[in-house]
């Protein structure tokens, strides 16, 4: 049975910069939850998307490639005690060392 889940923030800052902040928190958080569900996908293909929009037709979507992470890499997205033991036997039962 297919399940959605969803992450939602709003804000509205005086200060337009701290806008930035906000996207790069949600496209980490959003880069471990597809990093998760992938270890996790038992046959159908996950789907992870992130997006910011300010209702006035300003749609933008957000990339969750490692890469435009920047300094942020993968293995400071989430710690290992981070990891629930589910996730870990997961992982194991999958033969990934």
């Amino acid at each position: 049975m297919q399940k959605q889940w969803t992450i939602e923030a709003r804000a509205d800052f005086a200060d337009q910069e701290k806008n930035e902040a906000i996207t790069r928190t949600v496209q980490r958080a959003a880069a471990l939850v597809s990093a998760t569900i992938s270890l996790l996908s038992d046959g159908v293909k996950p789907q992870v998307v992130a997006f910011c929009d300010d209702w006035f037709g300003n749609h933008e979507d957000i990339d969750l490639l490692a890469k435009s992470l920047g300094e942020d890499t993968p293995t400071e997205l989430g710690k290992q005690e981070d990891v629930s033991d589910d996730l870990l036997q997961a992982i194991k039962d999958m033969g990934v060392k």
